[in-house]
């Protein structure tokens, strides 16, 4: 399955996240990255069932002018009920405040963070996501987030001396499927087998229903 990557704002390099997907190993998918894009950008789902936004609303690194439209917030969101599977990483939950569609749809939004410093990671206990996860701690962005969607099912959680915090939600968007997950801001992270089970697992939730279509 191609699976459309979009990558890349001014506080994350796109490589962390393209040669952190690219370890994970051959699970059936092809990453297409993108690092810069623009406004026609929600139109190239069409040619996708599943999609991963790990990227702020920016065209690219040295862009930080906004990519997304209110209007192309919508077409993701309709692509995504009529079947998409769309994973939300890290930077895809900051600076959509201005296209609601899309805040809406993915459930949560980035709220603030504190300096860098430990995070430790658990999956929920009986979450279906959470099966076969284990808990690490490493040094990450720990995000704060105001999680909108009240039936949510949240499988992860993230604390450091800061408190704690929903760390992974998913759920069903009429046929298709969202998932967000909020730690992944260092290289370093990615190269923690635990955190590349979580990606590993969420993307293959994702797509189940969309590899159906």
């Amino acid at each position: 399955m191609r699976v459309l990557t979009l990558v890349g704002d001014t506080w994350h390099p796109p490589a962390v996240v393209s040669d952190g997907l690219k370890g994970l190993g051959d699970r059936g998918f092809r990453f297409d990255f993108c690092d810069t894009v623009g406004s026609e950008t929600p139109g190239l789902l069409a040619d996708y069932a599943a999609a991963i936004l790990a990227k702020a609303n920016h065209r690219s690194a040295r862009d930080a002018s906004p990519w997304l439209t209110a209007a192309g917030a919508e077409a993701v969101a309709a692509w995504v009920r009529d079947g998409g599977g769309l994973l939300v990483l890290h930077s895809g939950l900051v600076a959509y405040d201005d296209c609601p569609a899309l805040t809406a749809l993915v459930g949560g939004r980035f709220a603030r963070h504190p300096e860098p410093c430990p995070v430790t990671v658990r999956p929920a206990a009986g979450r279906g996501l959470a099966a076969d996860l284990a808990p690490f701690t490493t040094v990450d962005e720990h995000y704060f987030v105001a999680l909108d969607d009240d039936y949510a099912d949240v499988f992860l959680y993230s604390e450091s001396r800061h408190g704690t915090q929903p760390a992974g939600w998913c759920g069903m968007r009429d046929a298709g499927r969202v998932c967000a997950v909020t730690p992944g801001h260092f290289a370093g992270v990615w190269r923690q087998r635990a955190y590349r089970a979580i990606v590993r697992q969420s993307l293959d939730w994702v797509a189940a229903r969309a590899a159906a279509r």
